[in-house]
């Protein structure tokens, strides 16, 4: 019985934790008078008739005009440093500085999935999860195989379930960033 409150909980809080990924309307941002339209899931900021894309890739914001041109912002080293292709035209386009400071003001978020933090996510989950259901196995391979006829005392026992609880939580919330 216990087992089976103790598998509510977890389900219960893996559920109330998951969120869905952002809308992927378009957001408005208004600087120095000029709307900007931004499209995050398309990697696009509109103004007018130009449709600028854009990548953000670590540290990096590279933004390509409507002629091809490229502007490249990166921050290395505690500071930033932008370059600009040879047909980058700053005259007849929005300068590069404005869109990425109009992408700064606009939380994006990276819609590829972060396997590593997927695969870790997933591994942390399935060892909490085997300490809160199985406790005895969990005693018996960190301190059981050193001693004959060894018993978890019921003290160990609710530290290893609460390990578990929280093994999960974690888990759960590395799972979920890695999407």
């Amino acid at each position: 019985m216990k087992r089976l409150y103790v598998l509510l909980l977890i389900v219960s809080v893996l559920v109330c934790g998951c969120s869905g990924k952002p809308s992927s309307a378009d957001r408005t941002i208004i600087r120095e008078g000029t709307e900007f339209v931004i499209n995050a899931e398309n990697g696009t900021i509109t103004e007018g008739e130009d449709v600028y894309r854009f990548s953000v890739e670590g540290n990096r914001v590279t933004i390509t005009y409507p002629n091809g041109g490229t502007y490249t912002w990166e921050k290395g080293g505690g500071i930033g440093y932008s370059s600009v292709s040879a047909d980058y035209d700053d005259v007849r386009y929005v300068p590069g500085s404005v869109l990425t400071d109009v992408l700064a003001e606009e939380p994006l978020r990276n819609t590829d999935t972060d396997i590593g933090m997927v695969i870790g996510g997933l591994a942390c989950l399935a060892i909490g999860l085997w300490s809160v259901l199985f406790p005895h196995s969990v005693q018996y391979l960190r301190h059981g195989w050193r001693y004959r006829d060894a018993e978890p005392s019921d003290m160990a026992l609710t530290v290893t379930r609460l390990g578990g609880i929280l093994a999960s939580i974690l888990g759960a919330i590395v799972f979920l960033a890695g999407l």
